[in-house]
């Protein structure tokens, strides 16, 4: 709660100060130091499509976050 009222504050500064960087720095410290978010392993999955699918021409599988972009699948003609 402590660190969402600092990040809230300095959301409301409109100029980007010295003052207001070193308290954005201060922010980013706190964080890496507290480690709030921490890589852990990496994810492995399977997916299951039909033959009639065009991964060649449309595979739609690269999305960094979402594993798969749905929109750039694709049947085969």
């Amino acid at each position: 709660r402590e660190l969402a009222e600092k990040i809230n504050a300095l959301r409301e500064e409109t100029e980007l100060t010295a003052d207001v960087k070193d308290r954005w720095a201060e922010i980013d410290r706190e964080i890496q130091e507290k480690a709030y978010w921490a890589i852990f392993g990496s994810r492995k999955q399977s997916t299951f499509f039909s033959e009639r699918m065009d991964f060649e021409n449309c595979k739609g599988d690269e999305h960094p976050v979402w594993q798969h972009d749905w929109a750039q699948f694709c049947l085969k003609e």
